[in-house]
């Protein structure tokens, strides 16, 4: 272990150079390093951001840049905290990483007065988000530092990712679950992570769970969870930088023997300064945001206690004569390439894949063969070159859902949606394809995490400096239809709406007929970039309807008529009959032959729906329908019966502003239990005798009794002590 007094008053030099320049860029559109005395015409109106998370991420900052110095080494570094979204954003000015990303703002005074005026505006969130260099996750919400770093690592041995943690993020649900990383990872094939929590004693306005327990019993607890605790600490007569450099050091020392396979835990350090240290209100809540108000009609006061907090820390050579960066501040940091917002990582070079084409798989009869889709999925993943490996994330469903024979790597042993959601937005955020599965039912656990995902997809087309993304890829399998053996908990297609929300520009969902259509789904999805693609298959045995090259059409257009099911397709129809979905899709199929068999002379159209967000009007989604394409799928005056797999709403909502008579909407209402799936859609209106029953009503035809009778038919004399049955009669 190398220790120097020159690496201490380096990292001294950063840290005070960052906490001055974190404080003044909250405040100051002008006259930014105080060259003269501050006036009203200096300050930002308002000022805006948050104080109280940045002296501690800046005293990490300033340490790790002399250990890379002096280790020639690097790290991913993935920060958390709160709103501190001004530490990345200053640093990589620092470190050239935002000139060359915004060649118009030069590492020159005037740049950094560009850079304090583009702080909090359009340009710059008070959070990190894509349009820092170096950063990979958007810090507006909490929970996900942890398992974005670990996922960064993934597949990746030798690397190192260091997470910057705040005590509040601590406290969420999805960092909590992320503490079981420390068991995920392995030496072998993964990286290691190194997490830091930034125990500064508050949140926004209350005290944190670790600030109340003791030091023992938060021993105890990382101990417990497969850490090896270090504890930095602001301590009278202690020089901290020293202390943090010992302590970064040794725990650089502990993941290199980790890497090499000694059996020993990964260590977390605990750093516990004063919130908002060197502040006003330094170790107080008031510390989180603006510690001091300045009244924009009386602002002498404010001005005053504004200068009396930045004058001390102001850094006088930072800058030349002549306006240039200091070059015996460049000097302090790490050569360019190991600086931490240069790192590679960060800023990562997606590789398309060539997938493998489609499997010919011949349908010799028309909804005779049944076969589990996933598992066939299985198959072809397992087709995939060993360079284009697929990592699979799970909670602990792999071999409920049939992918558990998978030849590719996978990470299905931590019964959290968060932390395998998380961990599939870290391998992602760093280049690489993941496929995300579960239940259909708790998909929507990590809809937050999704969506601001969605936003950092959205956010990073932006800018061009940016790779490109690979897309986040979601399974929902044990879908509502086949959940009747776990009940109404088990049945809720919510996540179908969560993605729907999304910005258009980033968002399909797929909603795949049969199993090919499902392997043509897959294909698509995995070879796209900036998406979030949502897929929903049965796990269960379920019809081929569909020969490999009408899925791939259908997956293509997205909407599209299904000439082999539809009757006297020479004529105008006088019914059309849109599905979408595997359950609905079938059910639409029983229909078609009721209705048929009760009126050979009727013209039944049978429109298959694949990507439901193509029902948009095309001014508002991208990839919408034309309304010339429209009005040919559903011609003007002809009725629609759509059966939908998930809430009718949402299908009510893409239909929104399309002029055409209204469609008579079917899905998931809500309605469930412990039953079979015929029962479970026969309780939503989705069963094949609901859906003809419904044709016959929009074309003003009395309905056929054999069909109530047959719909009746499907609940149990158990069942009709439930009063759901007197709901669909």
């Amino acid at each position: 272990m190398r220790t120097d007094e020159n690496e201490t008053q380096a990292a001294a030099t950063i840290f005070h150079t960052l906490n001055y320049l974190s404080a003044a860029i909250l405040y100051l559109k002008d006259n930014i390093l105080l060259d003269r005395p501050l006036t009203a015409s200096d300050l930002k109106q308002p000022p805006l951001g948050h104080w109280g998370t940045a002296p501690a991420q800046n005293l990490v900052w300033a340490g790790l840049d002399q250990l890379f110095k002096n280790y020639d080494t690097s790290a991913l570094v993935v920060t958390g905290p709160g709103h501190g979204g001004q530490v990345p954003l200053l640093n990589s000015f620092l470190e050239g990483s935002y000139t060359k990303a915004y060649p118009e703002v030069p590492q020159t005074k005037a740049g950094l007065l560009t850079l304090f005026r583009r702080f909090a505006t359009l340009h710059h969130a008070t959070h990190p988000g894509p349009d820092v260099p170096g950063v990979i996750q958007t810090g507006g919400e909490l929970g996900y530092t942890l398992a974005h770093a670990a996922g960064a690592v993934l597949d990746s041995p030798g690397t190192r990712a260091v997470a910057l943690i705040g005590d509040g993020e601590a406290e969420t649900g999805p960092l909590a679950a992320s503490w079981q990383v420390s068991r995920v990872l392995n030496p072998q094939h993964d990286g290691a992570v190194f997490p830091i929590v930034l125990r500064n004693g508050f949140a926004m306005a209350s005290r944190t769970v670790f600030s109340e327990m003791a030091p023992e019993a938060v021993e105890a607890f990382f101990d417990s969870q497969g850490w090896a605790p270090l504890w930095v600490s602001l301590t009278p007569g202690q020089d901290i930088h020293h202390a943090l450099y010992l302590a970064l050091a040794q725990a650089w020392d502990k993941m290199a023997a980790w890497q090499r396979g000694v059996d020993q835990p990964l260590p977390v350090l605990i750093l516990t300064t004063p919130k908002g240290w060197t502040g006003p209100e330094a170790g107080e809540a008031a510390s989180h945001q603006l510690p001091i108000a300045i009244d924009p009609d009386d602002p002498a006061a404010g001005l005053a206690a504004l200068t009396k907090w930045l004058q001390p820390h102001r850094p006088t050579a930072l800058f030349t004569a002549e306006g240039a960066l200091s070059p015996a501040f460049l000097d302090l940091l790490p050569p360019k390439e190991r600086r931490i917002t240069n790192h590679p990582a960060a800023h990562h070079h997606f590789h398309r894949w060539r997938l493998p084409d489609l499997p010919d798989r011949p349908v010799p009869k028309r909804g005779a063969r049944s076969e589990s889709p996933t598992a066939v999925l299985g198959t072809y993943l397992n087709s995939l070159a060993p360079e284009h490996r697929l990592h699979l994330f799970s909670p602990d469903e792999l071999g409920s859902v049939h992918l558990n024979k998978l030849d590719q790597p996978a990470t299905a042993n931590v019964v959290s949606e968060h932390l395998d959601e998380g961990l599939l937005e870290g391998y992602t955020l760093t280049g690489r394809q993941g496929l995300f599965t579960s239940y259909e039912a708790f998909l929507p656990i990590v809809g937050s995490m999704v969506a601001q995902h969605g936003k950092w997809l959205q956010e990073a087309q932006r800018f061009q400096w940016r790779d490109t993304e690979p897309s986040l890829n979601l399974l929902a399998t044990g879908d509502v239809w086949e959940q009747g053996h776990n009940g109404y908990s088990h049945q809720n297609p919510l996540m179908q709406d969560i993605v729907a929300s999304l910005p258009a520009s980033t968002a399909t969902i797929y909603l795949p007929a049969d199993t090919n259509m499902l392997l043509a789904s897959a294909h698509r999805a995995l070879r796209s970039q900036h998406h979030v693609n949502l897929i929903v298959a049965s796990k269960s045995a379920m019809p081929d309807w569909f020969t490999t090259a009408e899925a791939a059409a259908l997956v293509h257009n997205g909407v599209d008529t299904v000439p082999w099911a539809t009757i006297h397709p020479e004529k105008k129809p006088d019914i059309v009959l849109l599905a979408g979905g595997m359950r609905p899709f079938a059910e639409t199929i029983g229909a078609v032959h009721l209705l048929h068999t009760a009126d050979p002379a009727l013209a039944i159209r049978v429109v298959c729906l694949v990507r439901p967000l193509v029902l948009r009007q095309s001014e508002q989604d991208p990839n919408g329908l034309a309304e010339a394409t429209f009005n040919s799928l559903f011609p003007q005056g002809v009725p629609v019966v759509a059966a939908y797999p998930g809430y009718p709403a949402l299908l009510a909502s893409l239909l929104y502003g399309r002029d055409h008579a209204p469609f008579d909407l079917h899905g998931f209402n809500n309605q469930g239990g412990v039953t079979t799936p015929a029962v479970l859609t026969a309780l939503n209106g989705l069963d094949q005798y609901s859906l003809a029953m419904a044709a016959y009503r929009q074309l003003d035809r009395q309905p056929n009794d054999a069909w109530y009778h047959a719909h009746n038919a499907l609940f149990s004399a158990e069942r009709a002590l439930s009063p759901l049955p007197d709901k669909v009669k």
